[in-house]
């Protein structure tokens, strides 16, 4: 479990990383902010994530799923607004980099139960960012 977490966050810092590099708008002031981000934005997707997406559920039925998209985005502005040292311009920057780090996470959630079972298998679990 220590190990899949482990490897989580790493995925979160690369993700943020990469968008931070990919595209204007998203900025770190330094390494410290960068993990400080990544392990305030995992704790923020544990917490704050389930409950925003049932908040929003019926838009979320409304635009087939879409909606959490913009989801993704809200936690990661939320993450900004409390990490010193990390900044977001504004909403595309942040749907954007949401992606990057989604597809990060399901990458390194494969990975994690690879290492623990052996299996490439999502095990019947939708794995998203939120």
């Amino acid at each position: 479990m220590l190990i899949q977490i482990a490897i989580l966050w790493v995925a979160i810092v690369a993700g943020l990383w990469i968008s931070s590099r990919a595209m204007e708008g998203i900025r770190f002031t330094s390494p410290l902010a960068l993990g400080g981000s990544a392990l305030v934005l995992g704790i923020l997707i544990a917490t704050a994530g389930p409950i925003l997406l049932v908040a929003t559920f019926p838009f979320t039925v409304i635009t087939l799923g879409l909606f959490v998209f913009v989801v993704n985005a809200a936690v990661l502005m939320l993450a900004a607004r409390v990490v010193p040292g990390f900044e977001i311009d504004g909403l595309y920057p942040a749907f954007n980099a949401g992606l990057i780090v989604a597809a990060h996470a399901i990458v390194a959630y494969l990975v994690g139960v690879w290492l623990v079972t052996g299996e490439w298998t999502l095990a019947g679990r939708i794995v998203g960012f939120a």
